[in-house]
């Protein structure tokens, strides 16, 4: 099992970002991913070896607590094991391997979006796909079911992100100058020479349209003997 956000649930988004939720707000959702315990084939995930890997048949799921935030409970989700966001339908679906990673986006109205990374086949990157929240937090319809809501540069082999993009969090701008609509979203991304770093990408709705820095805002330390010069990952924002 692997962690994704958590989030409150059943209150306005403008309370659902960083540490300004209310006491009242009770009700958290456990976004999580996983895979069972049956065997891939590592040929099905685009690796020329013929060889199997446990539980990469990765889906998401999502908990709830209702207070007690040392206790959570599984929702089933509609999906046939109990999944709330599966792969695609077919095997020529961009994200028919797997998927995983959940991250919340609240929009400026209040609509709740999943981004997830997923592994496109037909690239062998991973990519971001999006899907839409019903209302309750549970059911999610996706947005990028043809193609990914977010992916790699395509137009010069020497990008930061060429190689794809991974783990994302996406938050509301937090500078006065800007505009309240506006939103950013750090992402891991990874080269053609395999080095991971972080960029920065902005939107005007936290949805569509992203623009990209062309440089990373945080790459791995030049110095040969750093404890992290060989990639940094997983980013997170949080407000201090």
């Amino acid at each position: 099992v692997g962690l994704g956000d958590v989030v409150p649930i059943g209150i306005d988004a403008q309370y659902r970002n960083f540490q300004d939720v209310p006491s009242y707000a009770m009700a958290k959702a456990m976004y999580t991913f996983g895979g069972s315990d049956s065997d891939t084939e590592l040929r099905t995930l685009g690796i020329d070896k013929d060889d199997t890997i446990p539980a990469m048949d990765l889906r998401i799921g999502v908990a709830i607590s209702q207070g007690d935030i040392k206790s959570f409970a599984r929702i089933e989700g509609e999906h046939p094991s109990g999944e709330i966001l599966t792969t695609g339908e077919n095997n020529s679906a961009w994200d028919a391997a797997y998927l995983g990673w959940p991250a919340v986006i609240d929009d400026k109205n209040s609509r709740r979006f999943l981004s997830y990374q997923a592994l496109d086949l037909r690239t062998r990157k991973h990519a971001v796909g999006l899907a839409q929240d019903s209302g309750n937090g549970i059911r999610f319809t996706k947005l990028s079911s043809s193609e990914p809501y977010f992916e790699a540069s395509a137009d010069n082999e020497d990008t930061f992100d060429i190689g794809g993009i991974s783990r994302r969090c996406v938050r509301p701008s937090p500078s006065p100058e800007a505009p309240e609509q506006n939103f950013l979203m750090w992402y891991e991304a990874l080269n053609r020479e395999g080095e991971h770093s972080i960029g920065l990408a902005t939107s005007m709705d936290g949805i569509s349209d992203w623009i990209k820095l062309p440089e990373p805002v945080f790459r791995p330390s030049s110095h040969a003997q750093a404890w992290d010069n060989g990639a940094v990952s997983a980013r997170y924002i949080c407000q201090l």
